[in-house]
């Protein structure tokens, strides 16, 4: 394959134009010579899509800054619906690699660069060449992705746990001193807020599953990647920022459901006989363990959207807490 192969890189908005044209304006320093961006407003219900898409007429377009493609989905299509929508029209304009970017990041200008370089010649790095001599494959890379103190871990990888009811992301919340390791390495699964794979991976295992509609969907990914022999790694050398917890505000109602529904799904989904028992058991010890936390004012906010999450895993209920079908879109060049 070339050395600068051509990437499309996704961002889905969902009531955050503010943060998405800052992320825009962020790519525009990107290194890399031959990429562009895909943007789906995620059915916005603030005016975003009307304001990115003014944005984007008063965006200097040169050699060095891409060409955008603005998506409104009239409905929300939840975090991987929308990433699949944008994947697809990726795919129609001929990009061999797809960069899921979540709009509250800034970026390093070389990030990407570094990413592909490893993509295009995994032998050449010692943990990522081990692995395919053990007849493994190269799916997805990620990069070391801060928060925007420029100081404190995002995320460094991610580590999901055996009975496939956790995906919990590697050194989050510590500091970069004493990180001096730039060699790429393996790890479970890499977060959606930035993630790539190329569209040869991407035939292969398919899709994200919309089921999950939000968290849950980059491990679930990652689990049937490795099912067919791929494994993923970290490139350390290559950086963004990230704001974090735009979707859903930290410890909401909806933060909670979604985290503890979706780890149900995981195993369910994923998991072989033994882990599909446990996760039975597990989500009726998370049930009876709630009306105690009645009594315990930390705790009283997660008993509501637990028993909900609970129930909603019993029941089969995929997707959104409430569904729409309605899946009108509309395509701006």
């Amino acid at each position: 394959m070339k050395s600068n192969p051509k990437v499309s890189i996704i961002i889905v908005n969902y009531n955050g134009f503010e943060e998405t044209i800052n992320c825009l304006k962020s790519l525009v320093k990107l290194d890399y010579p031959n990429f562009n961006v895909v943007v789906i407003d995620n059915g916005s219900a603030n005016n975003s899509y009307e304001k990115i898409k003014n944005f984007l007429k008063h965006l200097m377009l040169d050699n060095k800054h891409p060409i955008v493609r603005l998506i409104e989905s009239k409905e929300n299509l939840g975090f991987a619906g929308g990433c699949n929508l944008g994947i697809k029209k990726a795919k129609e304009l001929g990009s061999n690699y797809f960069l899921l970017l979540n709009p509250d990041t800034t970026i390093e200008p070389g990030f990407l660069k570094k990413l592909i370089g490893v993509a295009v010649k995994p032998e050449s790095y010692r943990a990522i060449k081990a692995e395919i001599k053990k007849g493994k494959k190269l799916g997805f890379l990620g990069p070391r992705i801060f928060y925007e103190d420029k100081k404190t871990i995002y995320s460094n990888g991610g580590f999901i746990n055996k009975n496939l009811t956790s995906a919990t992301l590697k050194d989050h919340g510590k500091t970069k001193k004493g990180l001096n390791n730039n060699d790429p390495f393996t790890t479970d699964y890499i977060t959606g807020t930035a993630l790539l794979l190329s569209e040869k991976v991407l035939d292969d295992i398919g899709y994200m599953d919309e089921d999950y509609f939000l968290y849950y969907e980059d491990s679930d990914w990652a689990v049937k990647a490795r099912e067919k022999k791929y494994f993923h790694a970290i490139v350390p050398s290559a950086i963004i920022y990230h704001k974090g917890y735009h979707s859903t505000e930290y410890l909401s109602f909806n933060y909670i459901y979604y985290l503890m529904r979706n780890g149900y799904f995981l195993a369910w989904k994923n998991g072989n006989l033994q882990q599909k028992i446990l996760v039975v058991f597990y989500s009726v010890y998370k049930l009876t363990k709630q009306p105690f936390k009645i009594f315990l004012p930390k705790k009283r906010k997660w008993v509501k959207p637990l028993i909900k999450a609970t129930w909603d895993f019993w029941r089969g209920r995929y997707g959104e807490i409430k569904m729409t079908k309605s899946k009108c879109q509309k395509i701006i060049f």
